[in-house]
């Protein structure tokens, strides 16, 4: 069963499935093969991937389903410790968007990316924002939560 959450209020701009709620720099990259965003706000840096050309299907079994305002996204977060930075991995697909896409947080420590959660939200619809506070579910690995059995080779 899907968990309902609340949807946040507002944001001033959402770029990459990002909600900005203040400063930031903002770097919009389109190429091959990626193309996304990558933004500091908040003393932390956010890399969010908005295409590929390694479209991967997601593995729901490693994946949390939550629901707000009638809509639904699937998602897993894992963090880490790297290089004595903090790197948190939000890795989602949506009705909008079947294929797996990636958010990537970094600050020097996980108090610090806690702290930015004030001034940045998930925006996996346009019209729906939600915290990362609320994105909790942990699959216990570095790995996209990927369907190996439909992995392309």
């Amino acid at each position: 069963m899907p968990q309902e959450m609340t949807a946040l209020d507002s944001c001033l701009a959402i770029i990459a499935s990002i909600c900005l709620n203040g400063s930031a720099e903002i770097e919009l990259v389109r190429g091959w093969p990626w193309s996304g965003a990558r933004i500091t706000a908040a003393n932390v840096r956010i890399a969010s991937t908005l295409g590929t050309d390694n479209r991967q299907v997601p593995d729901d079994s490693q994946m949390e389903k939550l629901c707000a305002s009638g809509k639904c996204f699937r998602y897993s977060r894992h963090c880490s410790v790297i290089m004595e930075e903090t790197h948190c991995k939000y890795y989602y697909a949506s009705d909008m968007s079947p294929y797996l896409r990636e958010i990537e947080i970094t600050g020097p420590s996980m108090a610090v990316i806690e702290k930015s959660w004030s001034s940045i939200a998930f925006a996996p619809y346009p019209d729906l924002r939600i915290g990362f506070d609320r994105l909790t579910f942990d699959n216990g690995s570095d790995l996209p939560p990927i369907d190996r059995s439909r992995a392309r080779r």
